[in-house]
């Protein structure tokens, strides 16, 4: 009978153990996670993204895609992987420009490629192209 009681406290004591521990879990958990989410915690992201701008009377200035973009809501500033960026000028052929990695800022006036960069001058109609590679490039776009 004593065994029993033992037994009985037992079970007791760990059912309000684990009670306790989901309580706390449940009350204390997402405030603790949203004190320790900092400023640098992304608020979205976005996968195989294609960003499309167009001048004044409705011609495209230049695409950005991006295998992964990712906001930072801190600073405003989005995280690309693998970018490629073709820039259309007027009358000269279009540049398409690749890396590894990416950071457009927060006006989406500047893009930082790093990684292997490559920025192509695509001629059409002819067999030579004018590339340019680098670790860091910085294009500024307008």
């Amino acid at each position: 009978m004593l065994r029993g009681k033992k037994r009985l406290i037992s079970f007791a004591g760990i059912t309000i153990l684990a009670l306790l521990a989901w309580w706390f879990t449940d009350t204390l958990g997402p405030a603790k996670k949203l004190m320790e989410s900092g400023d640098s915690d992304p608020d979205y992201s976005a996968n195989n993204v294609v960003i499309t701008t167009l001048d004044k009377t409705g011609k495209r200035k230049y695409i950005l895609k991006a295998r992964r973009l990712t906001h930072f809501p801190a600073d405003d500033t989005s995280a690309l992987e693998f970018p490629e960026l073709t820039q259309f000028n007027k009358g000269d052929a279009p540049v398409l420009t690749t890396a590894n990695h990416g950071h457009l800022s927060s006006d989406k006036n500047k893009i930082v490629m790093t990684g292997q960069v490559k920025m192509t001058n695509v001629i059409k109609g002819d067999t030579d192209s004018d590339v340019v590679t680098s670790k860091k490039l910085t294009i500024i776009l307008e």
